[in-house]
């Protein structure tokens, strides 16, 4: 419903949530088909549906509001790149465009691990499992089980946000890898 409400092509919130449902439903139904199974889940979805209203409703006010600071050119970009596995990810600058927070990297394709080998092989690793701590010499990233890599920049300058952001994306690339 996130991805949805942040498309900016649900203004009206029933919609958000019936759209949010209905793509949930088929990939649900595709993932039970390739077992050959058959599930009828209305019942189950018009509970969702009534428990959602709420947070589609807040979710497609605030989907207007980004749409507004899309065209008034406000935030950070998103931009999307391939790793040396081709395998595409998105790297997107969280805060306005003249106050960057933070930087996300995320994998786009339904299916892809992370080559934690690699990772080890190339930065400094703290802790054992996810979320972990990535380090350069003087940039700390954190490497989730949902396959995002983010860094905090609060306070940064221009520079900075540059150099992370080139760092990420050679980490992702290097990262992100197909099954």
């Amino acid at each position: 419903m996130r991805q949805l409400a942040q498309s900016g092509k649900f203004q009206e919130h029933s919609m958000l949530s019936k759209a949010a449902i209905k793509a949930t439903n088929t990939e649900i139904q595709e993932r039970l088909s390739k077992h050959r199974i058959e599930f009828d889940f209305a019942d189950y979805f018009d509970i969702v549906q009534r428990t959602l209203e709420l947070p589609a409703k807040e979710m497609s006010k605030l989907g207007v509001e980004l749409g507004k600071s899309r065209r008034l050119n406000r935030i950070g970009d998103r931009q999307k790149f391939l790793s040396e596995a081709q395998i595409p990810f998105e790297v997107i600058e969280l805060g306005l465009r003249d106050a960057i927070e933070g930087l996300i990297a995320s994998p786009l394709a339904k299916e892809c691990v992370l080559d934690l080998g690699r990772i080890k092989q190339d930065y400094r690793v703290e802790g054992e499992w996810c979320p972990f701590g990535v380090s350069t010499d003087n940039l700390k990233f954190v490497v989730d089980d949902d396959g995002t890599i983010s860094i905090s920049l609060k306070n940064s300058s221009e520079t900075a946000v540059k150099e992370a952001k080139e760092v990420l994306i050679a980490l992702a690339s290097q990262v992100y890898v197909g099954n």
